[in-house]
């Protein structure tokens, strides 16, 4: 299977495989252009980790292992494999939103680096447990924006 290496932060050659080949239902240059856009996903995932790492001093082998990790979950549709699905539910979507930006603003008020996307799924399953009243706000949210829908076109906007 080709490779590409690539450079993230000036951390060079950082190894991507492809996923696309010719002669798999596309041609050679939709392949190439199908793993240019791979790689370039993968380094936008990874730059925000890298950042991280480097302020902790983390070791070129650590950075380039949590690389791996990454590149290798990662998959064309912007997901990782092991993410838990986004929920149907839109008082549990603005639930998790809710969490997750807390989670965040937690994390730079401490400095700390940016979780894995498994390891902030389980943290917003975490505070949501722990949490009953960002459920309440979030159906409020929800509520006053169905409101504001039925307004509207009740008013024929």
């Amino acid at each position: 299977m080709p490779t590409s290496k690539i450079t993230v932060n000036r951390l060079p050659d950082l190894i991507v495989t492809s996923d696309y080949v010719e002669g798999h239902v596309c041609t050679a240059d939709e392949a190439e252009v199908l793993h240019r856009a791979k790689c370039k996903a993968i380094a936008n995932n990874f730059a925000p980790h890298l950042r991280a790492m480097r302020r902790h001093k983390a070791t070129e082998d650590e950075m380039r292992s949590k690389f791996a990790s990454i590149a290798q979950r990662y998959t064309f549709e912007g997901k990782y494999a092991d993410r838990a699905p986004t929920p149907a539910d839109p008082i549990l979507t603005e639930a998790r939103t809710i969490a997750r930006a807390k989670i965040k603003e937690k994390l730079r008020a401490k400095g700390g680096s940016p979780l894995s996307i498994s390891e902030m799924d389980a943290k917003i399953a975490e505070v949501l447990e722990r949490n009953p009243h960002i459920l309440l706000e979030a159906k409020r949210r929800v509520t006053a924006l169905q409101d504001v829908a039925m307004e509207a076109l009740d008013l024929g906007l």
